[in-house]
């Protein structure tokens, strides 16, 4: 596996006209080398691909495959922000992939478990994921484990009998993760510190098939954004919704419905830029072609854009992240 390439984004550096007394021309703006990685399954291969691309859309790039049994359990890879590292599960196991030597470290193992919804933290050093227990009438919980061999996880959610955890996600300092908890369809979403404690729901359940998913903070670490079906039903269409747990209010950012604004029905696995101003995300139109495309849209709200123009109804897009590399 090749180690990724950097790709600097050209700035542009305005000239300074010339004044009787010189002053110095101000520094240019820092060129940012931000990159997209999606996360891309082949379903009829059963392979994972990680893809880069420029902010844009354009330029892609293959970062990473990874093929896994027909009866393995598996769940997306998740990258590190410095895009160094890869996390994945297999089963009930957990994995680190250098992305440099293309080497995989066994990190964790716990028998009869299923794992996935993989994360790291900021800095790479936690991984957050989900273990589901068969045996128990599929019951879920959200841990956090060291990013190192032989580590023991922490158990963060600690419930008894949920039938869903989503998540999580940390914030950009580390200090808090996003979820979701749902008991009978009807996901919300949860913040707590990263060891467990000050648990807080942000969003309310609406019933049965009314259910939010897919968390991630916007900026700081008080407000997510995430998908949620509560206006429409189990079978959408979806809306992105923000909520801010300091003003303990949730802010729609836009309506996504069959036929109108761009003609999709299924959206999911939102992402916000570092910059804070745009939202990534994944959607399909389940009743047209199926394909599955990445989308960027403002934060404030407006058209959504394809950045992507798949046509494979093979390949599921399943996550995206803004990586500074």
């Amino acid at each position: 596996m090749k180690q990724i390439l950097i790709l600097a984004l050209a700035g542009v550096v305005g000239l300074v006209a010339c004044k009787k007394n010189k002053t110095p021309s101000p520094a240019p703006s820092p060129v940012t080398n931000n990159k997209l990685v999606v996360t891309v399954w082949n379903r009829s291969a059963n392979t994972y691909y990680l893809y880069r691309y420029d902010t844009t859309g354009a330029n892609p790039v293959l970062l990473m495959s990874k093929a896994f049994p027909n009866n393995s359990n598996y769940a997306a890879p998740y990258i590190s922000d410095d895009g160094k590292k890869v996390v994945y599960t297999s089963n009930d196991s957990l994995f680190m992939y250098d992305m440099a030597s293309a080497a995989s470290t066994f990190i964790y193992k716990h028998a009869n478990n299923s794992f996935n919804a993989p994360a790291l933290n900021p800095d790479g050093s936690k991984i957050a994921f989900i273990a589901t227990e068969p045996s128990l009438s599929y019951r879920s919980n959200l841990y956090i484990i060291n990013a190192t061999p032989g580590a023991s996880p922490v158990n963060i959610t600690n419930t008894s009998y949920a039938y869903w955890i989503g998540g999580g996600h940390f914030s950009s300092d580390g200090q808090k993760i996003t979820y979701t908890i749902g008991y009978n369809a009807d996901n919300a979403v949860y913040i707590s510190n990263i060891d467990g404690s000050n648990s807080m729901r942000i969003s309310e359940p609406h019933g049965f098939g009314n259910s939010d998913n897919y968390p991630a903070f916007t900026t700081g670490n008080s407000r997510v954004i995430y998908m949620s079906s509560r206006y429409s039903g189990y079978n959408g269409p979806f809306d992105l919704v923000i909520s801010d747990a300091a003003a303990g209010s949730e802010t729609s950012c836009t309506r996504l419905t069959t036929g109108a604004n761009f003609g999709v029905d299924y959206c999911a696995f939102p992402w916000v830029s570092k910059n804070g101003l745009s939202i990534y995300f994944i959607a399909v139109n389940t009743t047209a072609n199926g394909a599955y495309n990445l989308y960027k849209m403002p934060v404030a709200g407006g058209t959504p854009v394809a950045l992507t123009t798949n046509t494979d109804v093979n390949l599921i897009f399943c996550g995206v992240k803004e990586v500074k590399l």
